[in-house]
């Protein structure tokens, strides 16, 4: 009997030890279960706010694009207004030059004429440049892609800013013709 009672005893003794290691388990699991729930929350509501980040973001990146939009066809629209009062000013101008034959400038008139002719192509210049960046940004811009001898074309922008050169006391000094040199471009634009 003694036998028996040692038997009795040694399995009570592995039923309670396997009773706390299955109570020890269940509370392992059930912390595991609460850390894996508060995880699942964080990682819910990080989404959700990330979701929200990204809405804010491409809201803005709309109201970025349409505001740059605005931009490029305030610019246009405003190239365009220069435009004409400038290419009055620079023919009225081209006018009274080609009228010095029958009504003779003083050379300060001439002179001042000349002024007035340089600057309006400046300007004109300009506005052309404000156009095209607007158009530029706006996806409008068109080129016409072509062989360039960029020796040439230089040397056609210097014969015509020579006039404006002379009068700041800048000597131009364009690059003597060589054969062979091209380049893919679009000539107004590189112009």
């Amino acid at each position: 009997m003694e036998l028996v009672a040692v038997v009795v005893a040694l399995a009570l003794a592995g039923a309670m030890a396997g009773l706390k290691m299955a109570i020890r388990s269940r509370r392992a699991a059930e912390r595991l279960q609460r850390k894996n729930d508060g995880l699942e929350q964080r990682v819910r509501e990080r989404t959700r706010a990330l979701d929200q980040a990204l809405e804010l973001s491409q809201a803005q990146a709309l109201r970025l694009s349409e505001a740059s939009r605005s931009k490029s066809d305030f610019l246009d629209g405003l190239g365009h207004e220069l435009r004409t009062p400038l290419n009055a000013v620079i023919g009225f101008a081209e006018l009274m030059r080609m009228n010095a034959g029958a009504e003779p400038l003083t050379r300060r008139q001439d002179q001042a004429v000349h002024q007035i002719l340089s600057a309006g192509s400046e300007l004109l210049d300009l506005v052309e440049q404000v156009t095209a960046f607007a158009r530029l940004q706006a996806g409008r811009l068109s080129m016409s892609m072509e062989r360039v001898d960029p020796q040439v074309l230089l040397r056609q922008v210097c014969e015509r800013l020579a006039p404006l050169a002379q009068d700041r006391g800048v000597v131009l000094r364009p690059p003597s013709p060589q054969a062979g040199v091209c380049i893919a471009a679009d000539r107004g634009r590189l112009h």
